[in-house]
């Protein structure tokens, strides 16, 4: 934590012990006791994504109460976080991938994120050979802007789903203004819905 919020050090201190950072955009707080309460400091400014209920927290301490089959898991505003789709077996896609947009609808800020793929069998990636996604992002206002761009394709196009949070008024997707399909995550305890792209 005070890696990451270097302005926070004196609170980072406090709950380093017992909370982590995975990245700069996912912070882990495990129950260390049978209470299936705890308290959990949200660092920096701004809000963050709860990820067993899909509401946006401020920054501060509060107390987590995760379900039995959840932990405490929260997600910065800001932050694009990969996801690997379900696949049958073992098999991996490292070309098919969803992209969750955290971002706050009642909040304004730009971001992006280059997402890389390959094969994941030969060791072609140490070549230079891979595909390439860049991700923008902007949101102000209720409306979020998204532009994918795939600037290396070694391994072919990469096929790419947004997962944006609801609660925006208007979403732009490569310039073009879209409705996202009603999607049902789950990171961590029960489902909440967001839009797919």
């Amino acid at each position: 934590l005070m890696y990451e919020f270097p302005d926070d050090k004196r609170k980072a201190l406090e709950f380093n012990s017992d909370q982590f950072m995975v990245g700069p955009s996912i912070l882990q707080a495990p129950l260390i006791s049978r209470s299936r309460k705890r308290k959990v400091l949200l660092p920096g400014k701004g809000t963050w994504l709860d990820a067993s209920t899909g509401a946006w927290v401020p920054s501060g301490t509060l107390k987590a109460e995760p379900a039995e089959d959840a932990t405490a898991l929260y997600i910065r505003d800001g932050s694009i976080i990969p996801m690997q789709r379900s696949l049958d077996g073992n098999r991996k896609d490292l070309a098919t991938v969803d992209l969750l947009v955290a971002a706050d609808p009642s909040t304004s800020g730009e971001t992006g994120y280059t997402y890389r793929a390959d094969d994941g069998i030969s060791f072609d990636y140490q070549k230079g050979k891979r595909s390439v996604l860049e991700v923008k992002v902007a949101w102000k206002d209720g409306q979020l802007r998204v532009d994918l761009n795939q600037v290396q394709d070694e391994f072919g196009a990469i096929d790419a789903r947004v997962l944006i949070p609801s609660g925006f008024s208007t979403v732009t997707l490569n310039g073009k203004t879209v409705s996202g399909k009603a999607f049902e995550l789950v990171l961590s305890g029960k489902p909440f819905s967001v839009q797919a792209l």
